[in-house]
């Protein structure tokens, strides 16, 4: 099925489309110092009035990108281990692309840069939306895109659920 294309007021331009298994709304909003793509889904439902699920999600949505600093803060802390790790068996390994080293999480969150947003807005068992921010870094984790998983209440609040590896 073709995009249709449609204008919101926080959004701006946005393009909506069907993925055989749900809805799905695109966008791009600032973050990070750079543009990044924000996904948001509704499974199995029709969406009804589009602009009305944008105005659902504009809330949530704003305030997890206002927290991004904060949640690449925990991510890095969270992944200074397995940066570690990667650094020493590439050492060991005597790797002719040794990655950077890492020095601290302080070093890995200056080297994460956010890249996409996805917004489930179908709520989960415990009434929360499941969400993803991910990352790229300057191959601390060999090209690996880096997320932090979201829980997201329909108000906005959220919590870091997991960072891992996207695969």
């Amino acid at each position: 099925m073709m995009d249709d294309e449609l204008s919101d007021a926080y959004f701006g331009a946005v393009s909506q489309r069907w993925a055989g298994h749900r809805w799905e709304w695109r966008a791009e909003l600032p973050c990070g110092g750079r543009r990044i793509e924000v996904t948001l889904g509704l499974r199995d439902e029709p969406p009804g009035d589009a602009a009305a699920v944008l105005a659902a999600a504009r809330e949530p949505v704003r305030r997890i990108l206002a927290g991004e600093p904060e949640i690449r803060r925990r991510a890095a802390a969270a992944l200074l281990p397995a940066a570690r790790d990667w650094t020493e068996a590439a050492a060991g390994r005597r790797a002719i692309a040794l990655p950077k080293i890492v020095s601290d999480a302080e070093d890995i969150e200056r080297r994460i840069v956010p890249v996409a947003l996805h917004l489930d807005l179908t709520p989960g068992a415990d009434g929360r939306m499941p969400g993803r921010l991910s990352y790229d870094d300057d191959k601390i984790f060999r090209g690996q895109a880096v997320h932090a998983g979201l829980a997201v209440t329909s108000a906005g609040r959220f919590t870091v659920a997991d960072v891992g590896f996207q695969s």
